[in-house]
């Protein structure tokens, strides 16, 4: 069966040009056209319909449309279907008519094949049926299904593989990080300053790649989908993190004000912390004054626009992307700490929730980092400020 593209039928009863006039343009339709009585007899096929069924040309005139049509729904589309298409006709003429129907076409060879059809009321109070064939269309619908199908395996093979994984490396490295302090303790004075030195780099790179499997873990976990996106005050998931973070803010001297905040759609434990990712973000590249950071939020459509702006060091623009990818230092490690983790962690998390995340910065004049989350249905502006 010749797959036939998929267009809304523009015919609906014959034009003021008369029989001929529609005739013609029946004819030289690129989709199957058909056209029958309330009794459902043909009173014509397009060639492109003949072709599709495989039947000679003025062969059908005359015939019952039950010879075209199945009342079974092809194997992978289990909802129920009308016996016949006149009775679908007759029953959805006043509320239905036009809307897309499934069903099973039979050839004249007596193959089966999904067909879509949708239909219009001819202007001799009869029916004509637009018909595609859907054949093609239902498996790529399979293919995708099995695409997702084998994604959602992958992943949670993924997630099981870094929990192994990260479990497995642990233990070596504490026991590496214990040893190297025992021997640093126990020797401390009698080796010579250099071997003080080795060891103390060796307890540091066991320490960062304890952080970095924990934080490669956290990473692959952001796809879980066993917790969903709740109705939830941005405002508490802020001071959850002021209240995480507070040993932070007091030792670096920062100020975080915010002022209205919305309620989102969001996966709550996610948002604290891409909010402890942000704050934490800005206070480490403070510049020489104490970090100040503001919180905004306004409306875009149905989402909402939140922004974490502070008077930090600032960025290069040519950096605005790269910040985002996994591993990716501006600085070298000696200068500020972390895996390069942190806002590839936050485009993540923001993305998973529909929305999208960008930084806005210039050298020495602070970054604005704002994300997109949805708005919760219904959902208040909380009015507490601090």
């Amino acid at each position: 069966m010749a797959m036939q593209e998929m267009q809304e039928p523009q015919i609906a009863e014959r034009p003021s040009g008369g029989a001929d006039t529609f005739r013609d343009i029946v004819q030289s339709s690129p989709c199957g056209v058909l056209v029958f009585d309330r009794a459902g007899v043909i009173a014509l096929a397009n060639p492109a319909f003949e072709r599709m069924f495989d039947y000679a040309p003025g062969t059908l005139a005359g015939k019952s449309v039950d010879l075209l049509f199945s009342s079974a729904p092809p194997a992978d589309v289990p909802r129920p279907r009308p016996r016949g298409l006149v009775e679908h006709a007759t029953r959805s003429e006043a509320s239905r008519l036009g809307a897309a129907i499934e069903l099973t076409g039979r050839t004249s060879g007596g193959t089966d094949q999904p067909v879509e059809v949708r239909l219009a009321v001819a202007a001799d109070g009869g029916f004509i049926a637009y018909v595609f064939d859907a054949g093609e269309r239902h498996e790529r619908e399979q293919e995708l299904r099995q695409r997702v199908r084998s994604l959602e395996q992958s992943n949670a093979d993924l997630e099981q593989f870094a929990s192994i994984a990260s479990h497995d490396l642990r233990e070596p490295l504490r026991m590496v990080v214990n040893y190297t302090q025992l021997l640093a303790e126990r020797y401390r004075g009698q080796l010579d300053e250099k071997a003080d030195k080795f060891i103390n780099y060796a307890v540091q790179g066991a320490t960062r790649m304890e952080r970095l499997i924990d934080d490669l873990l956290a990473y692959s976990r952001l796809e879980n989908p066993g917790r969903p996106s709740l109705p939830t005050k941005v405002v508490d998931a802020v001071r959850d993190t002021l209240s995480d973070m507070r040993v932070v803010i007091a030792d670096s001297g920062a100020t975080i004000t915010y002022g209205a905040l919305p309620t989102v759609l969001v996966d709550p434990i996610q948002l604290t912390q891409l909010f402890q990712n942000l704050i934490h973000n800005a206070i480490k590249f403070r510049g020489e004054e104490p970090p100040r950071i503001e919180l905004t939020a306004e409306q875009d459509g149905g989402m909402w626009r939140i922004a974490v702006r502070d008077n930090g060091i600032g960025i290069e623009k040519r950096y605005h992307e790269r910040i985002f990818q996994m591993f990716q230092r501006l600085h070298e490690r000696g200068k500020y700490d972390g895996n390069g983790i942190g806002l590839a962690t936050a485009r993540k998390i923001v993305e998973r929730h529909g929305g999208r995340i960008a930084v806005t910065s210039s050298p020495g004049q602070g970054s604005t980092f704002s994300f997109t989350l949805p708005a919760a249905p219904s959902g208040p502006i909380s009015l507490e400020a601090k």
